[in-house]
């Protein structure tokens, strides 16, 4: 079992050192993310690796793995949601350095000395998130038919009146 990761990292000085970090943070300590579980919820899992590239950046190359407890759409009953990114960080101190950073590598902020972990975890699970949580089996709702309505009433047309006075009006 990982243990759990410090409280905050200094990135650019594990880069300096080549470290190399595993652990777990809860992710009901999350605090953007905590009003979104539909439960209580375990620990996100994450692999960091900190090096200097080619070019000089101090990079932070990771992987953020966890199940979620998100509420289903459909049916308001909670639905695991598995996240299992990457990601690519270069600590940059300006504005200047950030804009120079190759494609597909994104900027974490190294004007202060230490990064929340935590912070940056969750920025990670939020990202892999999806867009609306749903069970995979669109039958979890069960009054989904019954709220959609049944029979003639749910095949009728809304617009049918003003196609029957459409109708009407082309013959005269």
């Amino acid at each position: 079992m990982r243990a759990d990761l410090p409280d905050r990292i200094e990135p650019a000085r594990l880069a300096e050192q080549g470290a190399r970090i595993e652990g777990r943070v809860a992710l009901g300590g999350m605090e953007r993310l905590a009003p979104l579980l539909a439960a209580e919820a375990g620990d996100a899992e994450v692999e960091m690796v900190f090096a200097i590239d080619g070019r000089g950046l101090r990079t932070v190359h990771g992987r953020v793995r966890a199940t979620v407890p998100l509420t289903c759409q459909r049916c308001l009953k909670p639905v695991a949601c598995a996240v299992d990114c990457d990601f690519h960080l270069a600590v940059v101190a300006s504005d200047t350095e950030e804009r120079r950073l190759p494609e597909g590598i994104e900027p974490l902020d190294g004007r202060d000395a230490s990064v929340a972990t935590a912070a940056l975890v969750e920025d990670e699970v939020l990202l892999g998130l999806p867009l609306v949580a749903l069970h995979p089996d669109p039958a979890c709702n069960d009054d989904l038919e019954r709220w959609q309505g049944e029979g003639k009433a749910a095949a009728e047309n809304p617009f049918g009146v003003l196609k029957e006075w459409q109708d009407k009006r082309g013959r005269n």
